[in-house]
């Protein structure tokens, strides 16, 4: 296989494996306790060294990073064949290494996506009443006929208060 087939071998490879990486990242986001949208099962994840309670999210964050490593071995294959005109050049056995090793790292994403993503779980909480605040002191504006940042500061008082609470 000539550099360039390789190439474009780890290019198809890689735009899956970065569509998982992506995928991992927003699972990394939303499996932390800023989010805790998504639960994910103990087999993906591994104890804090120094907090007990806490779960890391190391296969997904290993999963975030192989769509970054089929990239650079594609592109290990073109600066290797940037230069070279055209035929066959010994320089060619070095870009066995590269596209065998961008092959494994897909295939190892796409393995990982395989059992990672039926096991997410979502976290059923209840959303923040103040999450809707801004579009309460918009309903209430209208339909009151009052100035926006008027009733913009009432209901920010509510939310200090502890008395907010949406469609009263």
């Amino acid at each position: 296989m000539l550099g360039l087939d390789a190439s474009a071998l780890l290019q198809a490879l890689g735009a899956s494996t970065s569509i998982l990486a992506r995928y991992a990242a927003d699972l990394v986001l939303y499996a932390s306790a800023e989010f805790a949208l998504i639960q994910l099962p103990d087999a993906f994840t591994t104890g804090s060294s120094i907090m007990p309670q806490k779960r890391n999210p190391d296969v997904a964050e290993l999963l975030r990073a192989q769509g970054k490593r089929v990239h650079s071995a594609r592109r290990e294959i073109e600066d290797i064949v940037a230069s070279l005109p055209s035929g066959y050049h010994r320089e060619l056995q070095h870009t066995k290494a590269p596209l065998l090793r961008g092959v494994w790292i897909a295939e190892e994403a796409q393995q990982m996506g395989i059992h990672l993503i039926p096991a997410v779980r979502p976290t059923p909480k209840p959303l923040d009443p103040e999450l809707f605040a801004t579009a309460e002191a918009f309903h209430l504006s209208q339909t009151q006929n009052r100035p926006f940042r008027e009733v913009y500061r009432e209901v920010g008082i509510l939310i200090k208060e502890g008395r907010f609470l949406p469609g009263n």
